[in-house]
């Protein structure tokens, strides 16, 4: 028994069947998290290793190169990133997405511990972790109202720890954080008066400060611990410390300098609309539900403010949830608001209340029984999901229209509801069938592509795949079952009803007189069709090329640089300027604003928050675009105005144009960065904000030691390095313990006598005869420029170039661009690579293509199995050229980009056009089958599929138009993705209503032109084989 008339038959069972799945779908609904997007593991692993005092160019010879040449051996490596700056190494590896990050990570500890021996002595041991890349703070939190100390103590040992406690609170970053220490200043004049260097200074602060071990006494009675204290336990006796002994008196701390008990020197500053401030940066777990837990957060701000520091204030300087749950609220919205579209065009086009219905039970039961699978495989509510939630819409209540309309067709040919039913559904299951697998094999290749992108479309390809088996499933049984019990044949007495019907019988008379004039002029409806074909896919070559669309976030980033050689001072002076300038605008809402927290003292950040589009009258990209020109303008910046970006990068840089020259030789590489950047600026204007991360220009000072004197002086170098460092006051020498913490204790010559590099030559160090001697006798200072940092991609030197684009820029074009302008200037051993999202667009088109072709092999495989025909599938298919010039088109029109959303609504309308085909054809056959001819049945399946084909067709649709009016937040990426689709279904519903029967003709006459020459071959052969024989007689 069929399972159409198992529903049938019985309904109660059919009944509870679908409220279980609808129950076990809200179930899903409401386990489900909300992300914006699905979560992704990217198996990367850090190394870091820290050598004091080594320059940049020593950091990658002797640490960054040894590591990564053992590293580099290690399976599965996609790229191996470093940063070589002062005194730090740090190696990134990225593994093959596929690859276990834990056991990735154990590899690399393997790998590291074979080298430590190859390292420099001094190296401190490389620190292994693995890192989350997209793991970076949605909320930022803006502390205030105390001075820095108290509040980089209460957030750092109270706040932070209370809210690390929070479910699903991941890392808790502190910007503008000072951490206490206790400072140590020297005075020159005393040291030289007491007969000390720095370097006896630092000997006996460690040595006066030690936790020394005791022991048990053991009596016959008890047991005493015997504990030595060593400890240093206040300031006051830091400064009573005894250094040394003069003429029998002791010199103590204070004798030499003071004790203070301060805070790291101000390496940055941080404000909140203006007023100082720090921030608290708040990222989520993995797979965490985003909003949930910015609530979580606030309630608990909100219980903790009773007990914050007299004084202290907070404030939420930005919080991404806002736009994820707006977003997916929004999505949801356009999803009622398609469903209720749709269903309406089945009203308009049946023309009963019933059958409505009947479609309005149907669509609901296949989206909401879909959450009950997505989610126990894990998905969350983002905008994969959602996105395809609301594109299969229009997709799933085909199926239904489609049976629904064949039962009804069939009721007003006079047949009962039960028969119609059971043999309407019979009839038409093939066909709905095939449509449905042809689209499940359209979306299984997008659920599998590679890298990044495919592991963001796996939850979209599986939630559209799931939905449409679902939906085939319930126009199998939910559908027949209902239309056998409720449908019935009515002629509507609404006089608006009868005009519809009367137009769509008129539309269906003038459709079988263009049916009659195109198959009477095959070869001019074929050739018409073919030219207009090749126009629209000509178009494709002018459209814009990008990975994602720019969305309006409400927000942004701006990333600002001074010169080179600016004080913390200087760029603080500057972002000044920069803040007024922003708060001038009137779409600003706020703005947290920080200098020397995210790098170098001669670059900051500002996180720019607007309202929601609706309360604003200009857009995110025009207000980028003001506001770019505006800083520019202010002299001794330079700045960059980006969109927060997307994690389709991988969780780098969020600028879409990446380009990255590999070569030998950084000066070289910084003259052809800057000749290359110089003919872009020309070349594409569109492209801005153009920078790149190498800078030869840092002032520095060289001090080399005159190691012969050095020698006949008795002078150790680690001396003179030493005291070095305590000029610099960039050496820990020591700890102290308060309240169960430790605090760094360092060192330094007071700030009066360290103004500038000739203050070294007046330090002194002990020579060997016991005299001291000054640094001028034994080093040389040199002043010169040298690099700040120095990167590397897979073991070459890097300089990445990146920028932005302004308004209509392709992203396509200008990376062309740049591969024609780098062959240009580059020689044979410089090179050129991608990185991030520059490097995501290429491997995504390569990646689309391929899904795009096997969807199209597997399409041919599906259709060739259930037809039994290796001839019809191409007749189908050829709709699917029919759908691609209406989606360039549309695209072309309406002024959007070819990216990654338009680029899947267009593997949409393989199915969606082959959908009409199968249609068409399908009961074609059927009525050929039946003992039509071939024309006849042509002529006769073409209008009684009219109604279907369009009802379907519309259905898509009017459920996509909310999307691709672009009216809710964040609707820029589904936008294009429901403009592709729309002009697809335009140009294939129309076309292959003409083209397809004209199709079937020929391909029919030429298989019974092929057939009627393998017979008469066949024949010839048969009599010359008689011919042969002898004959009796002979």
């Amino acid at each position: 028994m069929k399972i159409s008339d198992t529903s049938i038959n019985r309904p109660v069972f059919t009944t509870m069947a679908m409220a279980a799945l609808v129950l076990f779908g809200f179930l899903g609904y409401r386990a489900m998290g909300i992300n914006r997007y699905p979560n992704v593991d990217f198996p990367t692993v850090s190394i870091t290793t820290s050598l004091f005092g080594a320059s940049p160019e020593v950091i990658e010879t002797d640490v960054t190169d040894v590591l990564e040449s053992q590293l580099n051996s290690i399976e599965g490596i996609r790229h191996i990133y470093s940063t070589s700056q002062q005194g730090l190494s740090q190696v990134t590896v990225e593994f093959e997405l596929g690859r276990d990050v834990d056991v990735a990570a154990q590899d690399v500890r393997e790998k590291v511990s074979t080298v430590l021996n190859d390292l420099p002595e001094d190296a401190d041991p490389p620190v292994v972790s693995k890192l989350d890349i997209t793991s970076q703070p949605f909320m930022w939190i803006a502390l205030s109202g105390i001075s820095r100390q108290q509040l980089g103590e209460y957030a750092r040992w109270t706040l932070r720890p209370r809210l690390q406690t929070i479910e699903g609170v991941g890392d808790i970053r502190l910007g503008g954080y000072q951490e206490r220490e206790i400072r140590v200043w020297l005075n020159r004049e005393l040291l030289e008066g007491q007969n000390l260097t720095v370097g006896e200074v630092v000997a006996a602060i460690r040595g006066g400060n030690l936790e020394l071990p005791g022991g048990l006494l053991e009596s016959q009675a008890r047991e005493t611990l015997i504990k030595v204290q060593g400890e240093v336990l206040s300031v006051e006796e830091f400064e009573n410390l005894v250094l040394t002994y003069n003429d029998g008196a002791p010199v103590r701390l204070r004798d030499v300098g003071r004790v203070e008990d301060g805070v790291e020197p101000q390496r940055g500053v941080a404000r909140y609309n203006r007023s100082t401030a720090m921030g608290l940066g708040i990222a989520t777990r993995s797979g965490a539900n985003t909003p949930a837990v910015a609530e979580r957060v606030l309630e608990r701000l909100k219980e903790l403010e009773p007990q914050f520091p007299p004084g202290m204030e907070w404030r939420v300087a930005f919080n991404a949830a806002d736009f994820i749950e707006r977003s997916i609220e929004d999505v949801q919205l356009e999803l009622l608001y398609g469903a209720f579209f749709a269903t309406l065009v089945v009203f308009l086009f049946l023309r009963s209340l019933r059958s409505t219905l009947i479609i309005a039970l149907a669509l609901p039961t296949s989206l909401i029984g879909t959450f009950a699978f997505i989610s126990a495989m894990g998905f969350t509510l983002n905008d994969m999901t959602t996105l395809a939630l609301a594109l299969a819409v229009g997709v799933v209540i085909d199926d239904a229209i489609v049976v629904l309309e064949n039962i009804y067709r069939h009721i007003e040919e006079g047949k009962d509801p039960r028969e119609a039913a059971s043999f309407g559904t019979d009839e038409i299951a093939l066909a709905v069938a095939a449509t449905t697998f042809s689209l499940a094999a359209v979306f299984i290749p997008v659920a599998f592509m590679e890298g990044i992108v495919g592991r963001f479309l796996f939850q979209f390809g599986m939630t559209v795949a799931i939905a449409i088996t679902l939906s085939l499933i319930v126009s199998f049984t939910l559908t027949p079952m209902l239309c056998a019990r409720f449908l019935r044949h009515t002629e509507p007495r609404n006089r608006i009803l009868r005009a519809i019907g009367g137009f769509l019988d008129r539309t269906e008379a003038r459709y079988r007189g263009g049916l009659d004039r195109a198959l009477r002029r095959r070869w001019l409806t074929l050739g018409a069709a073919a030219a207009v074909t090749v126009a629209g896919l000509l178009v494709g070559y002018v459209i814009p090329k990008e990975l994602t669309p720019t969305t309006d976030e409400s927000g942004f980033v701006v990333f600002f640089e001074t010169p080179v050689s600016s004080s913390l001072s200087y760029t603080d002076g500057k972002l000044r300027e920069m803040e007024e300038i922003l708060f001038g605008l009137p779409e600003i809402r706020g703005a947290f604003a920080a200098a020397g927290l995210f790098g170098g003292v001669n670059s900051g950040i500002m996180f720019v928050r607007m309202p929601p589009p609706g309360e604003r009258e200009r857009g995110q990209d025009e207000v980028m675009t003001v506001l770019r020109e505006r800083l520019n303008a202010v002299p001794g910046v330079r700045a960059y105005v980006n969109t927060f970006g997307n994690a389709f990068s991988g969780g780098g840089s969020s600028s879409p144009f990446q380009f990255v020259l590999l070569g030998p030789e950084l000066p070289e590489l910084k003259r052809y960065s800057e000749e290359i950047m110089g003919r872009l600026r020309e070349r594409v204007p569109s492209l801005v904000d153009l920078r790149t991360d190498l800078e030869l220009q840092k002032p520095e000072v060289r001090i080399e030691v005159d190691r012969d004197k050095a020698a006949a002086l008795g002078v150790d170098v680690q001396d003179v390095s030493q005291t070095v460092n305590a000029l610099i006051g960039s050496q820990e020498v020591s700890t102290f313990k308060e309240g169960g913490r430790r605090y760094d204790v360092r060192v330094r010559v007071e700030d009066a006598q360290r103004q500038g590099p000739e203050d070294v030559a007046r330090l002194t160090v002990r020579a060997g005869s016991g005299e001291l001697v000054r640094l001028d006798n034994l080093v040389s200072l040199q002043s010169g420029t040298g690099v700040n940092v120095i990167n590397r991609q897979d073991r070459q030197r890097a300089v990445t170039l990146e920028g932005n684009f302004a308004a209509g820029g392709a992203q396509g074009a200008a990376l062309e661009e740049a591969r024609r302008v780098a062959a240009e200037v580059l020689p044979q051993e410089y090179t050129t690579a991608l990185t991030g999202a520059s490097e995501t667009f290429q491997q995504t088109f390569s990646s689309l293509i391929f899904a795009l072709l096997l969807a199209l092999i597997v399409t041919y495989m599906l259709l060739a199995s259930q037809f039994e025909s290796f001839v019809h599938p191409f007749t189908i298919m050829l709709a699917v050229p029919l759908a691609a010039i209406g989606a360039l088109g549309l695209l072309w029109a309406t002024g959007m980009s070819l990216n990654l959303f338009s680029a899947i609504g267009m593997l949409l309308l393989i199915g969606l056009a082959v959908k009409n085909s199968i249609l068409l054809v399908d009961y074609t056959l059927t009525l050929r089958r039946r003992g039509l001819s071939r024309d006849d049945a042509i002529r006769q399946a073409g209008p009684v599929r009219l109604r279907p084909i369009l009802m379907t067709s519309l259905a898509i649709v009017m459920g996509l138009a909310p999307i691709a009016l672009a009216l809710s937040e964040g609707s820029e990426t589904r936008q294009p993705l429901a403009i592709a689709v729309i002009g697809g279904i335009f140009t294939s519903t129309l076309l292959t209503l003409f083209v397809i029967p004209v199709v079937y003709t020929l391909v029919d006459d030429a298989v019974v032109w092929m057939g009627t020459r393998v017979r008469s071959g066949a024949r010839s052969v048969a009599v010359g084989g008689r011919r042969l024989e002898p004959t009796p007689g002979d």
